[in-house]
């Protein structure tokens, strides 16, 4: 049997047990249970023993080659039978140039972001076809080790049940342009929530300090009352907002979006929301003026993307990409 280390920047055990309790949705094990499912042995991180001189070198070398702490324990605890398996690349920058330099363990990750690890990946999972065009064109990967699978929602995730439309809802956290929002809701005097490094409120906005404490639970109370989900953007050249996605898609709500083509998702083109270009006060304004005066196209927006969801966008589809590239991972380990 093939033993998977699975890792990520947070506790994927604690995450594990979340989502078995139900209270998370499974896609944020990105398909590590999909393995366990398949026959894999799964051991989940953290990894490592909170040795603050890895964690001292890895941030002075400015985390070019990930996170040490979790590779040291990782490289202690591979075997014969191991494949290591990462939700972040960019975790296992040093153990990708190790790969590369002969070390017989095989590596699988999803890449958020291209940079030189990826060379030395055995499989590259994208989750978006514009970066595994990107690594296949600027990093020489081979087309067949680098497949594009697309995050999507845990369906059946019990959470997932509407309880109203009373707020337009915006729950990110990483580079969102709150500004740009605000001036738009100042205008419109439509109740919102908005999720933001500082609380306060402006008119009926409320605005809810982010923090890493910040109960999922209570984020996903808001959703679930959500009219419309808010997704501004502040670049368009990262993977940004797949989590608000992922619950918009699952709860059947409309999305208002800053346009980007870093993935591989438009709420206009699939018909379950509508897009506003980069910094577009007025584009904002008029989005959700017109959302939140028309109940039945919000209702139609919302069916369409829980539809899109339920045919390919999701947690399943996900897993059976990721059973497929630890498989190719470990006959290649075999050679």
């Amino acid at each position: 049997m093939t033993r998977v280390l699975f890792t990520h920047r947070y506790s994927m055990e604690m995450i594990r047990r979340l989502c078995a309790g139900g209270g998370f949705p499974r896609h944020h094990l990105w398909g590590a249970d999909a393995l366990e499912r398949a026959g894999f042995a799964v051991e989940y991180g953290f990894f490592g023993q909170n040795r603050r001189s890895l964690k001292h070198l890895s941030w002075r070398l400015g985390n070019r080659l990930g996170d040490l702490e979790q590779q040291a324990a990782i490289v202690r605890r591979a075997r014969a039978d191991t494949v290591v398996y990462a939700g972040e690349a960019s975790l296992l920058g040093g153990l990708a140039q190790l790969r590369r330099a002969g070390w017989r363990v095989p590596l699988v990750a999803v890449v958020h972001r291209a940079g030189r690890w990826v060379a030395g990946l055995d499989v590259a999972v994208c989750v978006s076809a514009r970066m595994r065009d990107h690594l296949v064109r600027s990093h020489g990967r081979d087309p067949a080790l680098t497949p594009v699978a697309r995050w999507g929602p845990d369906l059946g995730f019990p959470g997932y049940t509407p309880t109203g439309e009373e707020l337009v809802v915006s729950a990110g956290k990483t580079e969102r342009d709150v500004d740009t929002l605000l001036r738009a809701l100042e205008q419109t005097g439509l109740p919102a929530r908005i999720y933001a490094p500082l609380p306060s409120r402006s008119g009926v906005v409320e605005i809810m300090q982010t923090g890493r404490s910040l109960p999922y639970s209570g984020v996903l109370d808001d959703l679930r009352r959500a009219s419309i989900v808010a997704i501004p953007l502040r670049r368009g050249d990262r993977l940004l907002g797949l989590s608000e996605i992922n619950d918009a898609l699952a709860l059947a709500k409309p999305i208002v979006m800053t346009r980007t083509d870093a993935i591989d998702f438009d709420p206009a083109q699939i018909g379950c929301g509508l897009s506003v270009e980069p910094h577009d006060v007025a584009g904002w304004r008029d989005a959700l003026v017109r959302l939140a005066g028309d109940p039945a196209l919000r209702a139609q927006m919302g069916r369409r993307g829980r539809e899109f969801a339920e045919h390919g966008y999701n947690a399943e589809a996900f897993g059976a990409a990721v059973v497929e590239a630890v498989r190719t991972a470990a006959q290649r380990r075999r050679r």
